[in-house]
């Protein structure tokens, strides 16, 4: 299976107050950042700055997943990280196309922005929706990013706010 993850640098966020639906979350925690997926979800890699979990739903081969990932950034705010980053993943998918972009609530963090987007699948015949969530704590050189993705058929809306809901920051 082919996992579309295009990581750029950083993780977390947090959106929505869907309190149930995070009560049936599996934790993933590092130094940095916290998160929940959906039980029955797989941790495809983990490592001590990242984390990647793969969802059960799937389209031809490219599955719903979550990435978490912490770095290092230099600039005045989050806001400049994260478009830094995503001109990078802008120029690596097809089709690239913003579709919304919105301050967010995160734990533990000071500054958050999500960014919603849809790709062209270079296997499938519809795109790929993406919110990518960057978030930091004041003071702080660091910034957690979360990525979460799937084809645009089998995003659940209500599960990944879920996922967000359960970020938090511990920078």
């Amino acid at each position: 299976m082919l996992v579309l993850v295009v990581l750029v640098t950083a993780l977390a966020g947090c959106t929505g107050d869907d309190g149930a639906a995070a009560a049936d979350l599996t934790a993933h925690e590092r130094d940095e950042f916290t998160f929940g997926t959906p039980s029955g979800w797989e941790v495809r890699t983990d490592e001590p700055e990242e984390i990647e979990v793969v969802g059960t739903d799937q389209v031809g081969d490219s599955i719903e997943a979550v990435t978490g990932k912490v770095g290092n950034y230099e600039g005045d705010g989050v806001r400049l990280a994260a478009q830094g980053a995503l001109d990078v993943f802008r120029v690596a998918v097809d089709d690239h196309e913003f579709t919304d972009e919105r301050d967010v609530d995160v734990t533990g963090a000071d500054e958050g922005i999500l960014f919603e987007s849809t790709y062209a699948s270079a296997t499938l015949d519809e795109r790929i929706r993406q919110w990518d969530v960057f978030a930091t704590a004041e003071g702080s050189s660091r910034v957690v990013y979360l990525s979460l993705k799937a084809p645009e058929s089998i995003f659940d809306e209500t599960e990944m706010t879920a996922v967000l809901d359960s970020l938090e920051v511990t920078l």
